[in-house]
């Protein structure tokens, strides 16, 4: 995929939201996510899945990857080494390591992170809520 025709990328609760036609998710995100060329990390697909198991959430994994895996304009982001290595480049002040992982998937991405995680506005990316 090209990335200069990439959108953004969405933040778990974001999918999920798009996903069910939530009312949380804001005529901009929308919009944007709409007009595709949007990623959709794994580790979204794994956050979902592990928070299912705590009962946190209810979800059916392989129907989000069916769906996402269905529709135009969505596109899997796997998580590469540079990903990983990229953690180190962060600065501390959000715990949630799905979120920070996110964080450095949109920055080596450059592209927009779609979420509205106030807490995420310390780092250096692009949110669009």
């Amino acid at each position: 995929m090209d990335v200069r025709a990439v959108n953004g990328l969405l933040d778990t609760h974001a999918l999920l939201w798009w996903i069910t036609d939530d009312r949380r998710l804001t005529r901009r995100a929308r919009g944007v996510i709409a007009a595709g060329g949007i990623l959709v990390s794994v580790v979204s697909l794994w956050e979902i899945e592990i928070k299912r198991g705590l009962g946190r959430i209810e979800a059916d994994t392989r129907a989000i990857l069916d769906e996402v895996s269905r529709t135009d304009g969505f596109h899997w982001l796997d998580v590469r080494p540079s990903h990983v290595a990229g953690l180190a480049d962060l600065p501390p002040g959000h715990g949630d390591p799905f979120d920070r992982m996110l964080v450095a998937q949109a920055r080596q991405a450059h592209v927009p992170l779609v979420t509205r995680d106030k807490a995420l506005r310390g780092y250096a990316i692009e949110l669009v809520w």
